[in-house]
């Protein structure tokens, strides 16, 4: 049952925490100290949930009054993992140097100047030179007159996108959360972690599971200042040595490493689907040696001629058929939610309001996505068709999280916007909607710094600790808000402190600058032509996807599920298919050595692990921002 009271103390606790994070945040993956703001599980809210436990122990021993109530604690805790990846580093802080790309990095060879610059909006670039100069070499204050227009400008279209996003969460929430009873692993902490009957800290077996991340990645960050201290490697890294010839090359790339919270959220979802998502990875190495040996590929002839078994293809249209699948079994949930707003009948009081609330949201966003577009020079169709396959997109990512609790979760390799000018040909679209896109590539380029996973687990999160959807909603509102406005204020005054060219900083920032005009440059000088045969491999990966799905529907005892096949060829299989598979195997030992009630004894120390690892390299990143100190990277 929801509760009628708003959680006021939670919205002013959750913003007094949220404003700091964000800078320390953009501190430490700035300057390429940790970086913490890409995962699913979001490190900075569960250490902030963790420090406001212990509080409320000691607040409870002499105010009992004063104690936070559940939807508190989940108020600051969906505060914060809401809106982490907005001012993350494959968002926030890659927009900001993609404004002044253009002329920043133009050369007579390059033809920015001749090809760009023309077709590019005055107010949604920065051209003065000496703002540029400040912006890229550093050791100098933002010109804010220049500034803040174009910042306010493209806050603004985040502001409507993260409106249309939280509005098909809120339309898909009862469905996925109610209806179809995901299982949301990476949910599943904060909303254990905030119930009366854990007792975090009374739990040995959980402290022992804690202290083991604690131990070997402290080991770690000391290793990295004093070498004499003995450490043991966890990083995940490639071994090119294990596949030094033919055909065994074609086997990478392939990631080893062993990082305990991932393997924790790995062993929280169903076995069907870590199984799977093992299982698909080691298929695609086995396609791509038997096309090799096969003599399919050619390896002399670049990546473009050694592409057999068409991986990016078969992943790109699994993406799009598993969100369109999960959409088909959501259509009636839809359809009545829909006809409640405007009958006013058939829906429950708080079903109405943020059916109501959800449709406005998406109504309100579109307009101003597609305003902001048609400003930048797009056409409404293509700013329709780009943002349709983004939203199937992160609607398969919201999906693939929900099932499978992905650490990361990593889109196909063709981006939205490449995705629909490799599809359609680049000769099908006129050269200022080509530079449009092109200026929109900060936005695409990395989608695990999509919101809608994010605002869906804080929905079932709210949703099991009793706070009304549309109080849930405001208050996602409220901490996107807050997101945007400190976000890229801390991005812009850090960016002009050190030099987004310089070596102070994490290069993605100048990797996305150049290639927001590398992009549109290669579309307008080689006009292509849609490539039938590899359409038809994307085809063939959307009914490959149906058909799983399908058979899963139909089959209980089919081991294969569908997420495995659209995240093998991902960033996400190949850096975990080792944790996976380490998951599976423990969970199938546990499961039929003591069945059910050995796995529940088995969580106390999983979900120790997963706290563990995150609090400690959440506040080694803490420690090294407040010291000004570089810090071991755990992970890559």
């Amino acid at each position: 049952m929801s509760s009628a009271r708003f959680p006021w103390r939670g919205l002013v606790i959750g913003l007094l925490a949220e404003i700091p994070i964000i800078f320390w945040v953009v501190s430490s993956e700035v300057t390429a100290r940790v970086f913490i703001s890409s995962w699913s599980l979001t490190m900075t809210a569960v250490v902030t949930l963790l420090f406001l436990l212990a509080a409320n122990r000691l607040i409870a021993r002499r105010h009992p009054q004063h104690v936070l109530s559940r939807a508190d604690l989940l108020t600051v805790y969906v505060m914060i993992a809401s809106t982490s990846v907005i001012y993350g580093y494959g968002l926030g802080q890659v927009l900001v140097p993609t404004l002044g790309g253009a002329h920043w990095f133009a050369t007579p060879e390059n033809n920015y100047e001749s090809l760009l610059w023309p077709l590019l909006r005055d107010w949604a670039v920065v051209a003065d030179k000496d703002t540029l100069r400040g912006l890229f070499v550093g050791y100098s204050t933002p010109n804010w007159q220049i500034w803040l227009p174009r910042l306010i400008s493209f806050g603004s279209f985040l502001l409507a996108i993260y409106a249309t996003t939280l509005g098909v969460a809120m339309m898909l929430s009862k469905q996925w959360i109610e209806n179809e009873k995901l299982t949301f692993p990476i949910a599943a902490l904060p909303i254990e972690m905030t119930t009366d009957r854990w007792e975090v800290f009374r739990s040995r077996t959980m402290w022992v599971g804690f202290a083991i991340p604690l131990a070997l990645e402290t080991l770690l960050a000391l290793h990295f200042y004093f070498p004499v201290v003995p450490a043991i490697e966890m990083k995940h890294t490639q071994h090119p040595e294990w596949f030094a010839t033919r055909p065994w090359t074609v086997c990478q790339p392939l990631y080893f490493g062993w990082t305990p919270f991932i393997v924790g959220l790995a062993y929280l979802a169903p076995t069907e689907i870590s199984f799977s998502c093992w299982f698909f990875v080691a298929l695609n190495v086995v396609l791509k040696v038997i096309g090799v040996n096969a003599g399919w590929t050619n390896p002399d002839g670049g990546r473009a001629a050694s592409d057999f078994p068409y991986l990016v293809e078969l992943t790109s249209g699994g993406f799009l058929a598993f969100a369109a699948c999960s959409l088909w079994m959501a259509k009636g949930h839809l359809w009545r939610s829909l006809r409640g707003v405007f009958r006013t009948a058939g829906l429950a009081p708080d079903d109405l309001h943020t059916s109501r609330m959800a449709l406005a949201l998406i109504v309100l966003g579109a307009l101003g996505t597609a305003s902001f577009c048609g400003q930048l020079g797009m056409p409404l169709r293509v700013c329709a068709l780009v943002f349709a396959v983004y939203f199937l997109v992160i609607i398969t990512l919201a999906r693939l999280r929900a099932e499978g609790g992905l650490a990361w979760a990593f889109g196909p390799d063709r981006r939205p916007h490449e995705f629909v000018v490799w599809a359609m040909g680049s000769s099908s679209f006129d050269r200022q909607t080509l530079a449009s896109l092109g200026m929109l590539h900060w936005f695409f380029s990395d989608v695990r710094f999509a919101v809608l996973p994010s605002q869906m687990e804080c929905l079932k999160a709210g949703h099991d600790g009793g706070i009304k959807p549309t109080h849930l909603a405001t208050v996602i509102c409220v901490a996107t808000v807050a997101a945007v406005v400190c976000g890229l204020y801390a991005v812009t005054v850090t960016f002009h402190d050190l030099g987004a060219s310089t070596a102070k900083v994490y290069g993605a920032a100048n990797w996305v600058s150049r290639t927001s005009c590398a992009l549109p440059i290669n579309w307008l000088t080689l006009r292509t032509n849609p490539d039938w045969f590899r359409l038809a491999m994307t085809a063939l990966g959307g009914v490959a996807v149906t058909v799983l799905h399908l058979v899963r529907q139909r089959v209980l005892w089919w081991p294969l599920h569908p997420v495995g096949f659209v995240m093998a060829n991902t960033g996400a299989g190949v850096s975990f298919v080792q944790h996976y598979f380490m998951a599976w195997l423990i969970k199938t030992i546990v499961l039929r050595s003591g069945g059910n009630r050995l796995y529940r004894q088995s969580l106390p120390f999983v979900i120790g692990l997963i706290l563990g690892d995150i609090t400690t390299q959440t506040l080694w990143s803490l420690l090294a921002t407040l010291m000004g100190w570089p810090v071991y990277q755990f992970i890559s």
